[in-house]
């Protein structure tokens, strides 16, 4: 998830496709809280009414119409991808690194 870029430009390509589901997995809780807020911050900015449940999103493009379902998890990625059903992907992308700024002797 790490400090959000790259959530944004996802879920702004899965918009522009007429939606999908992105799912954010990172091992640092303090990667998914600043992930969330530059997300929210950029979908409201692009007309996106957002609702939350937990730790899934659920937002509507007020102007196309588009929905996206969006899934924050706290780990690592191994042990949730496990518990996913890999064939259901269309992309999968690892950003794997310490998130700038923050603790790296997480492990």
């Amino acid at each position: 998830a790490g400090n959000g870029h790259d959530a944004c430009f996802l879920a702004a390509a899965l918009g522009r496709a007429g939606g999908g589901t992105l799912v954010l997995i990172d091992l640092q809780a303090l990667a998914l809280e600043r992930s969330r807020a530059r997300l929210r911050s950029a979908l409201e900015h692009e007309g996106w009414v957002i609702s939350t449940s937990g730790a899934a999103w659920h937002a509507r493009q007020r102007e196309s119409g588009a929905k996206l379902a969006i899934r924050w998890l706290h780990g690592d990625h191994a042990s949730h991808l496990e518990k996913m059903m890999t064939s259901s992907a269309a992309l999968v992308v690892f950003n794997l690194g310490y998130l700038p700024g923050a603790d790296m002797t997480c492990h």
